[in-house]
């Protein structure tokens, strides 16, 4: 089980040779494992959010890297991005040294963060919405100028902010609607009444087409993968197609093993063949989900099926 409090880390810049690198913690307990890893300049970490200059103090890591200088981007409390304590430390974009911290931190108490924690941390903390957060997963995949400007403006609340603006104006609508049901045409005037319902029909149908356009945006918020060419691997079971999924991947993205059924849930993967970038799919072997021995299988099954006829 996990909980939003966990003290966690992970890397937070991609893991290859850089300038620089960044690791992010957060979490309960994050002074104390600051305290244990890193010495702040002024000796203390300051009660307010800011750039913190500060070098290694762990003995296990100056012992290879020496006391060596780094700066932390460090949010105390709730006030920070995500609603808790958390710290970016700055460090020397070297792959050894960046996976030594995190292993020391973990070694300290911490636990691995999974993939997207800190943004869900962000979302559940009111931080950002529902679609800003989707829009972070949006800019990391987008491929083309056009697909990271619309993830941008998404993460930016662009499409928040016209869905909160499209709410008030039906809020507003409903406010008149209930007014008018109250005073009635002989309070207002049969001539007043229908120039009024004119301008409620005129806002009702700008906010219907603000909508329509809202939920366009949102369609196409994955489109960039829907548009790529989908080779689903489909067959009897245990016929090598997890291995080959592999090996074109060049990585153990998908369990292999010579027992069939070993392959359950279908994996994703994109592959650039020969410049065309496509979307590898891989499923668990065709089966008959009506003669499955199990309910597990017969999802499979299902799963396969449905992945199929989506190859394209």
């Amino acid at each position: 089980m996990w909980h939003p409090d966990d003290l966690i880390v992970a890397p937070a810049t991609v893991c290859a040779g850089a300038g620089r690198a960044v690791v992010r913690l957060a979490g309960d307990g994050l002074t104390a494992l600051l305290d244990r890893l890193l010495l702040p300049a002024g000796g203390a970490w300051p009660g307010a959010p800011g750039l913190v200059a500060s070098r290694l103090e762990d003995q296990l890591l100056t012992s290879r890297y020496g006391p060596l200088a780094v700066d932390v981007l460090f949010w105390p409390g709730p006030s920070g991005p995500i609603g808790g304590p958390l710290a970016e430390v700055q460090l020397p974009g070297c792959v050894p040294l960046v996976d030594a911290l995190v292993a020391r931190a973990i070694d300290l108490g911490a636990r691995l963060a999974r993939g997207g924690e800190f943004t869900l941390r962000a979302y559940l903390a009111g931080r950002i919405d529902l679609v800003q957060a989707e829009a972070v997963l949006s800019v990391v995949d987008a491929r083309s100028p056009s697909e990271l400007s619309e993830a941008l403006d998404r993460m930016a609340g662009g499409l928040g902010g016209a869905i909160d603006a499209v709410r008030g104006t039906l809020l507003d609508l409903a406010g008149d609607i209930e007014a008018m049901i109250d005073f009635g045409e002989d309070a207002i005037g049969a001539t007043a009444m229908r120039e009024h319902l004119g301008r409620l029909a005129g806002r009702t149908r700008a906010a219907a087409d603000t909508l329509d356009v809202i939920g366009r945006r949102l369609a196409a918020r994955s489109s960039g993968a829907a548009e790529r060419p989908r080779v689903v691997f489909c067959g009897p079971p245990n016929i090598g197609k997890s291995s080959l999924f592999n090996r074109l991947l060049g990585a153990a993205a998908a369990l292999v093993a010579d027992e069939p059924g070993t392959t359950r849930d279908w994996l994703e993967a994109r592959y650039d063949a020969g410049g065309v970038e496509c979307v590898l799919v891989d499923v668990a072997g065709v089966a008959d989900a009506a003669t499955a021995a199990d309910a597990v299988t017969r999802a499979s099954a299902d799963a396969t099926h449905d992945r199929g006829p989506r190859a394209a």
